[in-house]
């Protein structure tokens, strides 16, 4: 690991230092810059717990990586392969273990000859569980001051060079923006009481925190002796990412909308919701967050926090009634929003999930949030591009999710019954 090779950064060759590579965007990511030709060199920091610490090796985090790449219908090409580089990193559950074992451990060699050489950084390493505690939650948050710490304190050798660097953070941070209705213009950082409260979007808002003390006006960068920070930071407000939609892979399973529809199908009953949603296919998310990190020139400081989701929103009300119709939910058993979580709280199906779930949700009952994606659709040709989420796009993620039997299947359950599903034959 300590013979990690420092590379020149220049203009035809960008050296990508990438957290999260393993996670579904983290993976169309990789992808893409393993096809990039002006990407040189890609070091995959693999964020480890404490059972990973024995038996790894560059082998097997290339051979996990793979899995992953597998699991989102993903190739890349033998000769791709050259340009990437694995690195691990640990760290513990507990926040104050993880400061004291950080400060011991996150300067290896290696870790500091990738951050020299980088000239760019996307930090997507985070617990997409909505359910885990503050506390370790906040061991990540700690990891991001560590590392912004981490990449001023290598700066010092290259001055000339700004590292461009990629916070994803949450569109529920401004959940609870003020005048619930309407089109929030100007991106910014919100106050702790607009965010949605949940320990993982308390978390997701403290990262933001940490990164905006190395724009101009934080401290970080003063206190670390510069007259201006090298890093140009970019907060990117993530809304709902759906599945790909090139390759035909099931949408994950582990986010709120799969999770809504398999709880409706339990208790035989859906929500009934109101206003819009935004989804925007994974595959299309790495192409767009490419095109904002990779963007020549400086960044406005409205360019700096960008709200990032498909433009392109579809009603809730569509959903909500296809997924009825693919779920055989009879019309009248749509029921209001409070009555559904009642209902699936009694059947013990969403256990910590309920306030997530009330959380993501209230706002369409009472007409909606809309946030601005101008600067992201300025920075981003496939954003700009971008189109809605069809009715059949729906239907197909529900059918997904019922053939790899995350989602009961009624179909699946006539063929072994040959007889009866000749009823259905037209």
């Amino acid at each position: 690991m300590d013979s990690v090779p420092t590379v020149s950064p220049s203009k035809e060759a960008k050296c990508v230092l990438l957290t999260g590579s393993m996670g579904d965007l983290g993976c169309h990511v990789l992808h893409c810059l393993a096809r990039d030709p002006s990407v040189g060199s890609i070091f995959c920091v693999n964020i480890l717990q404490p059972g990973d610490f024995l038996g790894i090796s560059d082998h097997t985090s290339k051979t996990s990586q793979q899995n992953a790449l597998s699991d989102a219908g993903i190739v890349i090409d033998h000769d791709d392969w050259a340009k990437i580089q694995f690195l691990e990193l640990y760290t513990l559950d507990s926040f104050y273990e993880t400061h004291q074992f950080l400060d011991r451990h996150l300067q290896p060699s290696y870790i500091t000859r990738a951050c020299e050489s980088a000239t760019h950084i996307i930090h997507l390493a985070w617990p997409d569980d909505f359910q885990r505690v503050s506390q370790i939650f906040r061991s990540h948050v700690l990891l991001v001051e560590k590392l912004l710490e981490l990449i001023l304190e290598t700066q010092r050798n290259r001055p000339d060079v700004k590292i461009k660097m990629i916070f994803p953070s949450s569109i529920a941070t401004v959940g609870r923006y003020p005048n619930n209705i309407g089109l929030h213009p100007r991106p910014r950082y919100p106050t702790k009481t607009e965010m949605y409260d949940l320990d993982y979007v308390e978390c997701k808002w403290l990262g933001e925190q940490k990164v905006a003390r190395t724009c101009p006006s934080g401290d970080l960068h003063q206190r670390k002796g510069y007259p201006d920070s090298p890093v140009e930071t970019i907060v990117l407000r993530m809304g709902q990412l759906s599945g790909p939609k090139e390759t035909g892979v099931a949408w994950k399973t582990n986010g709120h909308i799969p999770t809504l529809l398999k709880v409706s199908q339990t208790i035989g009953a859906l929500p009934r919701l109101q206003g819009t949603m935004s989804w925007l296919p994974v595959d299309r998310a790495a192409r767009s967050l490419l095109e904002i990190l990779f963007h020549p020139g400086p960044l406005s400081e409205d360019e700096r926090i960008i709200h990032f989701e498909n433009p392109v929103r579809h009603q809730s009300s569509d959903f909500i009634t296809i997924a009825a119709k693919e779920l055989g939910i009879r019309e009248n058993a749509i029921i209001p929003l409070d009555e559904w979580l009642n209902k699936a709280a009694q059947a013990g199906c969403l256990d910590n999930f309920r306030a997530f779930h009330y959380e993501a949700f209230w706002f369409f009952n009472t007409g909606g949030r809309v946030v601005s994606t101008d600067p992201a659709q300025q920075l981003s040709p496939t954003l700009r591009e971008s189109t809605g989420t069809s009715n059949d796009s729906i239907v197909q993620y529900i059918r997904r999710w019922k053939d790899i039997g995350f989602l009961d299947s009624a179909a699946k359950r006539d063929l072994n019954r040959p007889r009866r599903l000749k009823r259905w034959v037209v």
